[in-house]
């Protein structure tokens, strides 16, 4: 799936979309869609990983803080940390995941 059907998608159902466009060793790539407003709860990662927003903004929170990340921005995410992420506006990511 490429970012232009995943954003096209999550755009017609106005909810949260995500696709492996890659999974081998040692990491897995996801494409992530968020519409303005939409949101992933809160949950945790066995992994460490790494969220790069290709375009938009959200809101990345962990531990009651709030990060604003715009596009081009990065944000690492340590293992067994809770966290969630919130859409500014409609935001596309990739998560770079390193296997557990």
């Amino acid at each position: 799936m490429t970012i232009h059907e995943l954003r096209e998608k999550s755009l017609l159902s106005n909810k949260p979309q995500a696709a492996a466009v890659f999974h081998g060793k040692p990491c897995r790539i996801t494409l992530i869609h968020l519409p303005k407003g939409g949101s992933l709860p809160s949950h945790v990662s066995n992994s460490e990983a790494l969220l790069i927003v290709v375009q938009g903004s959200l809101n990345y929170n962990c531990n009651g803080d709030s990060t604003l990340l715009s596009s081009l921005g990065e944000q690492y995410i340590p293992p067994k940390v809770v966290h969630d992420l919130e859409a500014v506006e409609n935001s596309v990511c990739i998560l770079l995941k390193q296997f557990e």
